[in-house]
């Protein structure tokens, strides 16, 4: 084959092209931090990297799920505590007042008390977090609980009884004026649900007819009834048979507290399926962040490397080149 000077600088100027090319390339995944910019760089793995992208997305919306399940079920727990406590406080109040010794001022002292303390069970069953009161069902925005007294019943319209009658037949008149006599439960029935993987959902409230007032029990009830049996100094003599009595509403308050007792614990189980599942959607997360990297992010050490041989290779190609491209003609021509 016949080789020309035309030829030779041609191939010369050719191979420049191809080396600044790969050197553009090279230097384009180092200032990226990608190996994969376009398809066409990598049509297989650029469909492996939109993948775990969306994968990742995915994973990191039931992050976002769980993550707002367990703040809602660290309040509930909270909560839960709070009105073991006070009906550990009630209970230890009932169990002086049902001493016969006790004079009724005392026992007047307890039932005031155990006015405050029902109070703050109202405020416990209103909690919120981020402005959604968590016992209240799906009508997070409005309280679940809303608190009557004597007075109020009777601005509203409704029947109230202000006055009760002692052990020793005593009216005491309006006694029940201004304490707590209703409470009324607004909220729904409705269990909020979250999706934490592909077609598993978890529940992860308990709304607060379940706590408060179901078919077990109604605990605001129970406990006016105590209150009104201490007003009336009634230990266990239920005179006017009204079925209540200080000791009798100290076995409901026993009842009530293990039921409380049973919905902390579902509540428990509840964190700990969380947990479990927040733990396995992390190592996921960590496995497909690692898989992309792998895929889509450039290897700095090899392109580095990569870089330096073509930088080498181009200045080889430049210094051949010259010498094919410089001498004319004219230079032979003396």
């Amino acid at each position: 084959m016949r080789v020309t000077g035309k030829m030779m600088s041609t191939n010369a100027i050719s191979n420049i092209q191809n080396n600044m090319e790969k050197m553009d390339i090279t230097n384009d995944r180092l200032s990226k931090g990608t190996k994969i910019n376009l398809p066409q760089d990598n049509p297989i793995g650029a469909v492996k990297v939109m993948s775990y992208q969306t994968a990742l997305t995915e994973i990191e919306k039931y992050l976002e799920n769980v993550d707002n399940a367990k703040t809602y079920l660290n309040s509930t727990d909270v909560s839960l505590t709070q009105v073991s406590e006070i009906l550990q406080r009630i209970r230890e109040l009932a169990v002086q007042s049902a001493n016969d010794s006790f004079e009724q001022t005392a026992r007047d002292a307890v039932a005031s008390e155990i006015n405050e303390l029902i109070e703050q069970l109202v405020v416990v069953g209103n909690s919120s977090i981020g402005g959604r009161y968590i016992f209240a069902g799906y009508n997070t925005q409005e309280k679940p609980f809303k608190i009557f007294t004597g007075n109020d019943l009777l601005k509203e319209g409704e029947e109230a009884t202000l006055d009760l009658t002692d052990v020793e037949g005593n009216l005491r008149k309006n006694i029940l004026k201004d304490v707590p006599v209703k409470i009324d439960y607004t909220g729904d029935q409705g269990m909020m649900m979250t999706e934490v993987d592909k077609g598993v959902t978890l529940e992860y409230n308990v709304t607060g007819d379940k706590i408060f007032k179901n078919k077990e029990g109604d605990l605001f009830k129970e406990l006016l009834y105590l209150r009104d049996s201490i007003y009336k100094g009634d230990v266990n003599s239920d005179k006017d048979n009204d079925g209540h009595t200080i000791e009798s509403q100290i076995g409901e308050l026993d009842r009530i507290f293990n039921m409380i007792m049973k919905y902390r614990s579902q509540v428990g189980a509840k964190m700990r399926r969380i947990e479990q599942v927040e733990a396995r959607l992390e190592d996921n997360k960590i496995s497909m962040s690692d898989l992309l990297s792998r895929t889509q992010d450039t290897d700095i050490t090899k392109s580095i490397m990569d870089l330096k041989t073509q930088e080498n290779v181009q200045r080889m190609s430049l210094s051949v080149g010259a010498k094919v491209i410089q001498p004319t003609l004219v230079d032979f021509v003396k």
